[in-house]
């Protein structure tokens, strides 16, 4: 069973290619540990839907995990740009159960 978005043209037999699934964002400084930052990242990758408690709790100060509403059919980024002030970096992202 899965729950899908509600759609007026929804039909049973066709599979939604938008799902949603937990990335990890890598390469993070601790200071950035902030829902609203994390969501602005998130949202570079697809529609951010929330963070796991770890992540709020700032448990593993390294990594971010963030579900996110993303469409599989697309190109899957494995790295985003960020700008933050005059810097520029890079940061990488895994996603959870594709391969």
């Amino acid at each position: 069973m899965r729950v899908l978005k509600s759609n007026p043209d929804f039909d049973p037999k066709d599979e939604s290619p938008i799902l949603p699934i937990w990335i990890k964002v890598l390469g993070l400084k601790p200071y950035w540990f902030h829902r609203q930052f994390l969501f602005h990242v998130a949202s570079l990758i697809g529609k951010p839907l929330k963070l796991d408690e770890a992540t709020t709790e700032i448990a593993n100060p390294v990594m971010a995990r963030i579900c996110v509403e993303i469409n599989i059919l697309e190109r899957l980024q494995q790295e985003i740009p960020v700008q933050v002030g005059d810097k520029i970096c890079t940061l990488k992202i895994q996603y959870e159960g594709i391969s």
